[in-house]
């Protein structure tokens, strides 16, 4: 390399090195409250940094915002200050506090960071983009979307009342988290959610992996999910395409509508209901216990349908057809029934 070359460039390190090696961090506050009531919402939107709202027993919602901006100087620090705005305001039952970025801001490492405090039995209606997300507990109604960021949420309790508690997060960058859910309905793309407790689940979610460890109830639609995962259900009923599923204790009702997907069935519960299995593309694997009896109904194309047999079940074989009907088990009238139909793909009840 010519020595021309080699002192421009350590003229350049030297220009990156004072201008972002000994950068110092600025900060600029917000602080308001408002009193608020049970039907209250807050609403509060923010971008390119972390929000975190938490409970105490007053009747008053304290929202604190810190920017904090990463700068050579003080003046340049100011420069990026002005071009954000927090808007503030208390409109009838709505209080809010909405993040504006006026300008581009370019070259510079900045954060806005929300910290809340409110009584959980208001409504609360939540946007965060390019951050994470805490919420404690909210007894009233929740809209929750988040963006390139992950969520801890704690309780969320609101029940059978419309609307209903509504959850979105896209494109997350963690896991996130609910710890306990009561009615909730859930969309994820892209994104990794964990359940810890549910009650009644509306999942609606695509590239993603999703895992309940227990709920009462679940209906989903599922695509590309890898894996879908359920440690205990009561009633799980899904339409899904290229997902694999995965349960562990089924105690009632299953009934899936399955396109290139895969189905893994643990355990059944003694008292089970009913299974219904549609399947194109793809395999199912069932646990009976042995001494739960069931009516079988299954039909098979181009594919295998494998069952513990016996003297009261009838099969047909017809070219790559086959049709299997009759009674699992020693009791004649069985409450419970499983019925597949198949196309394309392999099922065994074990």
């Amino acid at each position: 390399m010519k020595k021309g070359k080699i002192i421009a460039l350590i003229i350049g390190v030297l220009i990156f090195v004072t201008q972002n090696g000994y950068a110092d961090d600025f900060t600029k506050k917000y602080n308001k409250e408002y009193k608020v009531t049970k039907n209250s919402i807050l609403k509060l939107s923010n971008r390119y940094g972390d929000m975190h709202v938490e409970n105490w027993d007053r009747s008053v919602v304290d929202i604190q915002v810190v920017i904090t901006v990463k700068s050579s100087s003080k003046s340049k620090a100011d420069d990026t200050f002005k071009k954000i705005k927090i808007n503030f305001a208390k409109d009838g039952d709505v209080v809010s506090a909405i993040t504006e970025i006026k300008e581009s801001i370019r070259n510079t490492k900045f954060s806005i960071d929300y910290t809340v405090k409110m009584p959980k039995d208001i409504n609360v209606d939540l946007l965060n983009k390019y951050g994470n997300l805490f919420l404690n507990e909210v007894n009233g109604h929740a809209n929750i979307n988040v963006k390139y960021g992950s969520f801890s949420i704690n309780k969320l309790k609101r029940g059978n009342e419309k609307p209903i508690n509504f959850v979105s997060v896209a494109y997350s960058n963690g896991i996130c988290d609910i710890e306990e859910a009561n009615w909730l309905k859930l969309e994820s793309r892209y994104s990794k959610v964990s359940i810890n407790k549910g009650v009644a689940l509306m999942v609606g979610s695509k590239y993603s992996s999703i895992k309940v460890k227990k709920s009462k109830s679940i209906v989903a639609e599922s695509k590309y999910d890898h894996p879908f995962k359920v440690g205990s259900v009561g009633n799980f009923i899904c339409t899904a395409g290229y997902s694999d599923f995965e349960i562990l204790k089924l105690y009632s009702k299953l009934e899936m509508d399955l396109k290139y997907s895969n189905l893994f069935v643990e355990n059944l519960g003694s008292d089970f209901k009913l299974v219904k299995v549609k399947l194109r593309y793809g395999k199912a694997s069932i646990s009976v216990p042995e001494n739960v009896g069931y009516e079988l109904k299954a039909e098979a194309a181009y594919g295998s349908i494998s069952h513990p047999g016996g003297d009261k079940i009838s099969k047909v074989i017809d070219g790559t057809e086959s049709t299997v009907w009759g009674i699992v088990g020693n009791n004649a009238n069985p409450k419970a029934k499983i019925i597949i139909d198949s196309r394309y793909g392999n099922v065994r009840l074990n």
